[in-house]
């Protein structure tokens, strides 16, 4: 898919705690509020999207594309980002496009390895992980090279899981996680301000299918 420039993208990610939202103007992120009290709950996230448009002096019909999460995350984070996307898309007619969180993971750490494959991985909280694996090429995400995948917690301290795995990009409810034989895969943690690597994953395609792009996808027990 080829590039647009001047893009000035809205991103959204409520998904995964705590909630972000972030304007960018191609690459460059131009403005973000990072949840708890005003981004992660679902009655102020349209308030606090003005907000942050009127402080930047951007009119939501000046945007050129919103980018929202669909997952894998919670069910409700991914459903009220999803219809608030959707909702400012219709109501102003401006493109809306979907980037899963995994990919949005991967995208963080991209500029962390040169060549290899980015493990992005998320909690449940039931005991088991969701993950997907992204190859790297000169510090850019080029493509997945898997489906995915679930498997248990116990996993990510097996040495076998991790083989061929330059990096894995741990979702913020694993921050605390114990690490032993996983060490030998580098690891970077969630950045609190996902919906910037979600508007970035976007601001790189011309979506072939928008509508596609937008079906959620849930993960149990988040």
């Amino acid at each position: 898919m080829s590039e647009v420039k001047g893009k000035l993208i809205l991103a959204i990610e409520m998904g995964l705690e705590p909630g972000s939202i972030s304007i960018l103007r191609d690459s460059d992120e131009i403005a973000s509020v990072v949840g708890e009290d005003n981004a992660s709950r679902s009655s102020d996230l349209i308030p606090v999207i003005k907000e942050i448009l009127v402080n930047q002096h951007i009119k939501l019909s000046e945007l050129t594309l919103i980018a929202v999460s669909n997952g894998p995350g919670s069910f409700t984070g991914v459903r009220v980002g999803l219809a608030t996307a959707r909702g400012l898309s219709m109501g102003s007619s401006i493109p809306c496009y979907g980037i899963s969180s995994l990919e949005a993971l991967a995208k963080s750490a991209e500029r962390s390895i040169m060549d290899g494959v980015v493990r992005s991985v998320i909690s449940t909280g039931r005991g088991s992980l969701i993950y997907r694996d992204f190859q790297v090429e000169n510090e850019k995400i080029v493509k997945p090279v898997s489906e995915i995948n679930s498997t248990s917690l116990e996993s990510i301290n097996d040495a076998d899981w991790v083989n061929g795995v330059e990096l894995m990009v741990l979702d913020n409810k694993l921050n605390s996680l114990p690490l032993v034989n996983a060490i030998d895969a580098s690891i970077n943690l969630q950045p609190l301000n996902l919906a910037k690597f979600i508007g970035l994953a976007a601001s790189e395609r011309i979506p072939d299918s928008v509508n596609e792009s937008l079906k959620p996808i849930y993960a149990r027990g988040i």
